[in-house]
């Protein structure tokens, strides 16, 4: 299976509105891990631990960024 890699053009075009509604691209700070926290906490509440969720994605990148922070 063969896989092609997007161009970064189409990255970025995708990354820019994720950053804008997320606004966490990476937990250096109290004030970083409060909002990710906040995030993480809310798709819990919807996801509801199916790991099918469309969401799902979304909650294990924001819990990869806080665990090396904690």
């Amino acid at each position: 299976m063969s896989y092609t890699l997007p161009a970064p053009e189409d990255i970025l075009e995708a990354w820019r509105p994720f950053n804008e509604v997320i606004g966490v691209t990476s937990v250096s700070t109290e004030e970083d891990y409060n909002r990710a926290m906040s995030l993480i906490n809310s798709l819990l509440d919807v996801i509801k631990g199916d790991e099918d969720h469309p969401l799902a994605d979304v909650l294990n990148y924001l819990s990869d960024l806080v665990i090396p922070y904690e």
